[in-house]
């Protein structure tokens, strides 16, 4: 044999002791990074934290790495030492959040938190009447897709009913934004004297 391939993982440190026979031969080093851990906590206003995509970049990243929520809205991994930024794909409903930088390290493992809070917007009514009779109209809501409401206070409802106030005005606050299917009512029964109206909220704090 006139050659010889020595291969192996070596630490930075590590001492290479090679016993040559006259021969010439060769030394692969491959040098393998310190890594370090991290962990993400994604939360959110309604619930929904499972499959949240996230983004990261950083100096020792050929190109971005996406890492997707567990069902706890959790991700566990580990990263070469370095500076790294993490940025969620927000859904449009939520208040973009902000990115983190975070660094990997010797020591304990990098904690980031995500929280996301829903977009709201108010739904405004002005009641109109041949009769000039407008206050005390009673206005039923409910999500045009079904589900319920998710209140500010974090109660969820099938409906709201709104009444009108001495000129003819009902409102209702901070609802998500999304589509609504408006009803008036009266005595408890919906009745359609203006025809269903479905409304939708676009942006947060406006009003319709």
């Amino acid at each position: 044999d006139t050659g010889g391939k020595y291969e192996g993982e070596f630490m930075a440190n590590d001492e290479i002791v090679v016993e040559s026979d006259g021969h010439n031969g060769s030394i692969w080093v491959k040098n393998t990074p310190k890594k370090g851990g991290f962990f993400v906590t994604k939360t959110s206003e309604d619930n929904l934290v499972h499959g949240i995509p996230f983004v990261i970049t950083g100096e020792t990243l050929y190109e971005p790495v996406v890492l997707y929520t567990d069902e706890m809205g959790t991700i566990m991994d580990s990263l070469p030492y370095g500076t790294y930024t993490i940025t969620e794909r927000t859904d449009p409903k939520y208040i973009s959040t902000k990115s983190h930088t975070f660094t990997i390290s010797e020591g304990p493992a990098a904690f980031i938190n995500f929280h996301n809070v829903l977009k709201r917007g108010n739904l405004k009514i002005v009641k109109t009447s041949d009769t000039g009779v407008v206050s005390g109209k009673k206005f039923l809501i409910t999500a045009s897709d079904g589900g319920q409401i998710l209140l500010k206070d974090g109660s969820k409802v099938d409906f709201l009913e709104i009444s009108t106030d001495n000129d003819g005005i009902a409102m209702a606050e901070d609802l998500p934004i999304g589509k609504y299917t408006v009803i008036e009512s009266g005595n408890g029964v919906a009745y359609q004297t203006f025809g269903t109206k479905e409304i939708e909220l676009t942006e947060d704090g406006k009003e319709v």
